[in-house]
């Protein structure tokens, strides 16, 4: 059963599949506990999409977050910062040999693999969000060391809480998220508490690996890009 409403609502991706998964209109409170991550982890792993009315959420997106410390909690920035509508995406790769590796990363609250995923804070550009990012996550230094990528996904606004949504306006309907590739001089990676593994992986593996459409398909760009040796976007 949802837990009674006037408690702070949670917007993300896990919220949307437990209201999906049950039918449930957008606005239903989220529960809590053990049990409910529990089923939610079950229905994104079940289902590609799932949807009901106003609630069709495609799972073609990267970061999702379940409720934390009893509350709900919303696709957010850094910590006290406000949220800029913007998602990064970043790739690392290594050079082993003629075919690179890639590090994907598993994510603590839903169990599933991807790459460096977050949000921009406000005044950050997305190359900034995506250097800040991949030190926070993996501390790799990426600074001046990025490819920005032609592959790229929206995330709806309704996926982030009012909090986060605060000065965007109306007019933003939904969120771009930018894709970037980086490559590495070691294998070397110190992952941050939200992932309980990371792994290199060659192209094949990688992509039976990851979850996410939008992951994989950044990534079949970053190695035609690397086999090609062309970085130039047109």
């Amino acid at each position: 059963m949802p837990v009674p409403r006037g408690r702070r609502l949670c917007n993300t991706a896990p919220y949307m599949l437990y209201c999906c998964s049950r039918a449930l209109p957008h606005g239903t409170s989220m529960p809590r506990g053990a049990r409910a991550r529990g089923r939610i982890r079950r229905v994104a792993a079940r289902l590609p999409a799932l949807g009901s009315g106003n609630c069709r959420m495609p799972l073609l997106f990267p970061t999702a977050y379940p409720p934390r410390g009893g509350s709900g909690l919303a696709f957010s920035g850094g910590k006290g910062m406000p949220r800029a509508p913007y998602n990064v995406l970043v790739i690392p790769w290594y050079r082993a040999g003629s075919c690179p590796e890639y590090c994907v990363f598993k994510r603590k609250d839903m169990g599933v693999w991807q790459f460096i995923a977050g949000g921009g804070e406000a005044g950050e550009t997305p190359v900034q969000a995506a250097v800040r990012e991949s030190l926070e996550e993996a501390g790799i230094a990426a600074d001046g060391m990025l490819k920005r990528l032609t592959a790229g996904y929206h995330v709806p606004a309704c996926c982030f809480s009012d909090e986060a949504r605060a000065g965007w306006g109306p007019s933003v309907i939904v969120v771009p998220a930018h894709c970037f590739a980086v490559e590495v001089k070691s294998r070397v990676i110190a992952i941050s508490r939200e992932h309980t593994a990371f792994q290199w992986a060659g192209y094949d593996a990688a992509y039976s690996m990851l979850r996410f459409d939008a992951d994989k398909t950044a990534m079949y760009e970053t190695d035609q890009r690397i086999r090609r040796n062309d970085w130039q976007l047109r």
